[in-house]
């Protein structure tokens, strides 16, 4: 169900900045053998079943195998009975709808899937179709840069009347993107000049996404650094408080004993002297009694 909402939004951004669709007057055959053939033959990893989750059962067979990005998906581009032709709005009204829509893409993986591991998957299948979209735009890919108009006008179905999430089948499979392509015409290619031009738009394009992953990548690292320091500092603030506390009470020990102390210094001569004064008291009556005893 999710994958089906995101091409419905790939298909959208397109109509974003292009004009009214017109109604088709022809639909050239499509060769839909080539399609099914080139989707299932392949070596690249399968989701379906992914880590034995139960909403990834039937992951391939939106896409297909070897179609994680819908690149291989057979175009075909209807005919208008009027020319569809891009009209210049102003930037910021075109990066509003973008992001509109992108606010509804992270609303249906985090509230229409519940597994982090397959909104991890879908979200990457998310970027690489508008990275597929992409290289079309700057022709560096097989398919024309054009949009499927019957996907593009399911958009009124994603979302109920009161803005809550639609839950029910839309009824197309991945493989039909592609099959009533619209192709938008007014726009300022050049065959010579625009290959070179594309490229450096692209390249500066990727550099400020390289740059705020950088920056983003700096401020959580600080983040994390400053919170290990202060996990560090309770510690060493603890055992300072501690040392602090035994400095505090040792010199209020020693000033207690010094006292003390010089009591006993001051005592210890009077008690010599006391005992010198008795030792000459005792002798001079020994004497004195010895003189007697000879008279």
């Amino acid at each position: 169900m999710f994958s089906k909402s995101i091409v419905a939004f790939v298909a959208v951004v397109a109509v974003a900045v292009s004009g009214v669709v017109a109604k088709p007057i022809t639909r050239p055959a499509a060769d839909l053998s080539r399609r099914g053939n080139a989707v299932q033959s392949s070596s690249a990893p399968s989701f379906n079943n992914y880590m034995n989750l139960p909403s990834m059962a039937n992951f391939d067979q939106f896409f297909g195998q070897n179609n994680f990005d819908s690149s291989q998906n057979q175009q075909t581009v209807v005919e208008q009975q009027t020319e569809v032709v891009c009209q210049t709005q102003a930037i910021e009204v075109v990066q509003q709808k973008l992001v509109v829509l992108m606010e509804v893409a992270k609303k249906i993986v985090l509230q229409q899937v519940c597994e982090v591991e397959v909104q991890t998957v879908v979200v990457q299948q998310f970027s690489s179709v508008v990275s597929s979209f992409g290289s079309a735009v700057s022709r560096q890919s097989k398919q024309q840069p054009a949009y499927d108009q019957n996907i593009a006008g399911m958009l009124s179905q994603v979302m109920n009347s009161d803005g809550s999430l639609s839950t029910g089948n839309l009824g197309f499979s991945g493989s039909n993107v592609g099959s009533n392509a619209v192709s938008v015409g007014g726009s300022n290619w050049n065959d010579a000049s625009s290959p070179a031009s594309v490229q450096m738009a692209k390249g500066s394009a990727q550099q400020a996404a390289q740059a705020a992953n950088s920056s983003s990548a700096q401020s959580q690292s600080s983040s994390q650094n400053q919170t290990s320091a202060s996990a560090s500092a309770a510690p060493a603030s603890a055992a300072a408080s501690a040392a602090a506390s035994a400095s505090a009470s040792a010199p209020a020990s020693a000033s207690a004993s010094a006292p003390a102390a010089a009591s006993a210094s001051a005592s210890a001569p009077a008690s010599q002297s006391q005992a010198v004064s008795q030792s000459q008291a005792a002798s001079q009556s020994q004497s004195a009694s010895q003189s007697q005893s000879s008279s």
